[in-house]
């Protein structure tokens, strides 16, 4: 009885390795999270291709060079066809996560880095030459340093249109983000490490906590013990200074604005949790991503944002113009962003 029971243990303790699957079944099981990236330019119709894989709820990750330039960005899977917002950039390993609400996908296990090793055998899925789901079968041909970061290079075929798909094990655990290939022909490709992924976030946020801090600015103290800049009053130019409990209110909930600052008209949407987006309309750049925090002492809304390419940070006093109209104005008056509230939201 005692030795059935060892053997019982034995076998329990026991975990068989996960048997491969063929290329169809791997298909079968990963193709659903892979979607392709369109990327509009212009008005006139010019767009960019790309691929795109599911990596958490409403979210898929793709390659940061694959959205330069853009103004509007959809995903594409089949005939569903959804809107995407850039949310988090780490520009510098080329990652760049996308928020897509009401994205209801489920993302694939990530296998990590220590764990893969040459010879093994990998599949890619992606859009190349807008041939979406397009399925290559290749080798894990060496896993080679860039600058600090890894790479993982495959003999698995892409081409244009590839970056940002998924690169997977023969059991279909997420291995990579394809990126780049030497030439099409060679069979020298390569994809970013999957485990990268993790860090798209924290990294983004570090990069607005990098951007230069706005320097303080003179303030002195009305009689009635509310701050006011030195040289301004509560009226500017027939707009009326919100400050206090009024400024606090207006930042309180979430809001989507058509706004307007020194360059092209952007969408402007604040949440209540300190983040916020600018969607540019007709400017060169798409989108930035930021976040943003009152100074209840100064009476200024303090906001840092970043772009793919450049960053920014400015602190402002906010306007009210009547009639939904609001204007938010650096203290040194150098820079403004004009913008008409088109709704409110609770949500954010």
């Amino acid at each position: 009885m005692k030795t059935r029971l060892i053997f019982a243990f034995l076998l329990a303790s026991f975990t068989a390795p996960a048997s491969a699957l063929d290329a169809e079944k791997l298909f079968e099981k990963v193709s659903s999270s892979i979607f392709q990236i369109i990327a509009e330019q212009s008005q006139a119709g010019g767009a960019s291709s790309g691929s795109a894989v599911v990596v958490g709820p409403e979210q898929v990750v793709t390659n940061c060079h694959v959205l330069q330039k853009s103004k509007v960005i959809h995903i594409k899977h089949g005939n569903t066809l959804m809107r995407a917002y850039l949310e988090f950039p780490d520009v510098e390993r080329d990652l760049c996560i996308l928020r897509v609400e009401d994205l209801k996908v489920a993302a694939p296990p990530v296998r990590e880095l220590s764990r893969i090793a040459v010879g093994l055998r990998v599949y890619a899925i992606g859009a190349p030459r807008n041939m979406e789901l397009t399925l290559t079968e290749g080798l894990v041909s060496a896993i080679r340093n860039d600058r600090g970061n890894k790479l993982i290079q495959t003999s698995a075929a892409t081409a244009r249109g590839s970056s940002g798909g998924g690169l997977f094990d023969d059991q279909g655990n997420l291995i990579g983000i394809t990126n780049a290939g030497v030439s099409e022909g060679l069979a020298l490709n390569f994809a970013i490490p999957a485990e990268y992924i993790r860090d798209v976030a924290s990294r983004g946020q570090k990069n607005l906590a990098k951007l230069d801090t706005p320097k303080p600015q003179t303030t002195t103290t009305t009689p009635a013990g509310t701050p006011e800049t030195s040289q301004e009053s509560k009226r500017d130019g027939g707009g009326r200074r919100i400050i206090g409990q009024e400024l606090v209110q207006h930042f309180s909930n979430a809001f989507e604005a058509t706004a307007k600052g020194r360059s092209s008209p952007f969408i402007l949407s604040v949440s209540r949790n300190g983040y916020l987006r600018r969607d540019c309309m007709s400017c060169r750049l798409q989108m930035g991503t930021g976040t943003f925090k009152l100074d209840t002492a100064a009476n200024t809304v303090c906001m840092s944002w970043t772009h793919i390419e450049y960053p920014s940070s400015s602190c402002f006093a906010l306007y009210d113009y009547g009639k939904g109209t609001f204007t938010l104005r650096t203290l040194d008056g150098s820079d403004s962003i004009d913008y008409q509230i088109d709704g409110q939201s609770t949500s954010g």
